[in-house]
């Protein structure tokens, strides 16, 4: 399109320029386009670190670069080095020229240098290593200094995880074995003290299939920064075995090639279509990569996750982190794959990951939408008491597992939802249950009335939902509506519809209250 609009207006140009003076014409009189724009290869650094600054511009023959904080403070060449003496958060700013032209570009608090409370005093662990391997000089040949390998990719690995150190379960003891071994590499124990062997035969057997030097220390690298995501990602809670397919699988394994794809050591060439979310390694680690579309500081969220979700699932995170369905979004991810729209978000992704603000078409962080049943909330209900279904508890209600129900033997129940901070609730998804109890009728509320408060004591109506029409068990329903008032006491009177019969009553799998933080 672009081609074709710029071929139509050299055709009129020359047209118009002929008719006055033939001779006259040159192609310069096209004006190229001036376009300042930059990226970064990491936009939080700690203090002395070096950041790599590489101009994107269009047009630009002259470069003007101005850093707040940084060492140098200004430059002019296209793609500069910078370092940072402070803890702060820094404004960059780049001026590009052509001739008389120009056209500036800033980005403010775009570089965050951590300084002593942060990522400055971040302990390493100490590394035991060991070279049993009988041939180990090729190992010895491609990874001269294997300590320092090892608690690089530590350093590296812990930053993509957490945002600061004080997040993280301490490491503190790697013992790293290479050795003859069949397979490729693996992890075993737990933080503070882990072990990681690696495979001499492998690493042998890929420099019998060609690979250079090169590539056989990307390997090693690749292989380790997944292992060391191993010994620093969280354990999701009651999420099953460590069994391909299930939720604990894909997890693991997913999140430590996401980590190895992000550092370098994986291509979208080894990306493929299909599959299922759970299958681990790189299906779902590039399963993660494009759920950052969704919430840009997702893979954080994802590995908190495991911590604050309990049993944990795919399902329960996505729609903690997202407010959508893990099947939902699969879908969408491989229609993007197979429309060939993927191409288009790597690059966004790409930018994203170099420190630049890029729009996904959707909500970013900041408008993420949160479930404030997931937030601590103090919780009151109003239901009736029974003895007789053990399992039918209020709080199954909002538990996170939809395999649990609430059940109320009344027709009306209610909610109150208090939370720390305030809220905006644009959004009330329930889910049916299953079919717990062998029926055939699904007992759900035909209607709610959601209410804000400050004081718990003097309720405003947000908005009523006259018929939910859920009709069938498991069945998952969103009801989106306009507010802009912000409340820390929310509360959801639910109701069924007792002219149909007596016998109406109520059941919910799963309640969330979903909106934006003040």
């Amino acid at each position: 399109m672009k081609k074709t609009v710029l071929y139509s207006i050299m055709a009129v140009m020359a047209l118009l320029v002929s008719c006055q003076k033939e001779e006259e014409f040159s192609i310069e009189h096209l004006q190229t386009p001036l376009q300042a724009r930059f990226s970064v290869d990491k936009s939080r650094v700690f203090i002395s670190e070096e950041v790599q600054f590489t101009s994107s511009s269009i047009g630009a023959n002259k470069y003007e670069w101005s850093f707040e904080g940084g060492q140098p403070s200004t430059s002019s060449e296209e793609n500069p080095i910078v370092s940072y003496t402070s803890a702060g958060t820094y404004k960059v700013s780049l001026t590009v020229k052509d001739g008389a032209k120009q056209n500036i570009i800033v980005k403010e608090e775009f570089i965050t240098v951590y300084g002593e409370e942060c990522w400055k005093d971040v302990v390493l662990p100490a590394v035991n290593f060991k070279n049993t391997a009988a041939d180990k000089n090729l190992y010895e040949h491609i990874v001269p200094d294997p300590v320092r390998l090892i608690q690089t990719a530590c350093f590296d690995v812990a930053r993509w995880l957490f945002v600061c150190p004080g997040e993280m379960d301490e490491l503190h003891t790697i013992d790293y074995t290479v050795e003859d071994n069949d397979g490729i590499s693996a992890k075993g124990g737990q933080a503070p003290r882990i072990n990681i062997f690696f495979s001499a035969t492998y690493l042998q057997n890929c420099k019998e299939k060609g690979m250079t030097d090169a590539e056989l220390l990307a390997e090693v690298k690749g292989v380790l920064y997944h292992e060391i995501t191993h010994g620093y990602q969280f354990t999701p809670q009651g999420a099953g075995n460590y069994q391909q397919g299930d939720d604990f699988f894909g997890f693991i394994e997913g999140m430590a090639d996401y980590v190895r794809y992000v550092s370098g050591y994986l291509t979208t060439g080894d990306r493929n279509a299909g599959g299922h979310w759970n299958d681990g390694y790189k299906t779902s680690g590039f399963f993660i990569d494009w759920l950052h579309t969704k919430n840009q500081n997702f893979l954080n969220e994802l590995n908190h996750s495991a911590k604050t979700i309990n049993p944990w699932s795919w399902e329960a995170a996505t729609k903690k982190i997202t407010g959508q369905s893990v099947q939902v979004l699969w879908n969408e991810y491989q229609q993007d794959i197979e429309s060939g729209k993927i191409e288009e978000i790597d690059e966004l992704l790409r930018r994203m990951r170099a420190g630049e603000d890029v729009d996904f078409g959707g909500d970013d962080v900041s408008e993420s939408l949160v479930d404030i049943t997931d937030q601590n909330p103090t919780v009151t209900y109003q239901s009736e008491e029974f003895d007789f279904f053990d399992w039918g508890l209020p709080e199954f209600a909002y538990d996170n597992d939809p395999a649990t129900a609430f059940f109320n033997m009344n027709n009306t129940t209610w909610y109150t939802f208090e939370t720390a901070n305030s809220f905006k609730i644009n959004k009330v998804a329930i889910t049916a249950t299953a079919n717990i109890l062998g029926i055939d009728y699904v007992f759900t509320p035909d209607e709610f009335v959601l209410y804000g408060s400050n004081d718990g004591e003097n309720w405003s109506e947000i908005t009523v939902v006259e018929s939910t029409g859920i009709v069938s068990f498991e069945e998952r329903k969103e009801f989106v509506f306009e507010n802009t008032d912000y409340y820390k006491f929310h509360k959801i009177s639910l109701a069924a519809d007792i002219e149909e019969g007596d016998n109406k009553r109520i059941m919910i799998g799963e309640l969330e209250l979903l909106g934006k933080a003040e």
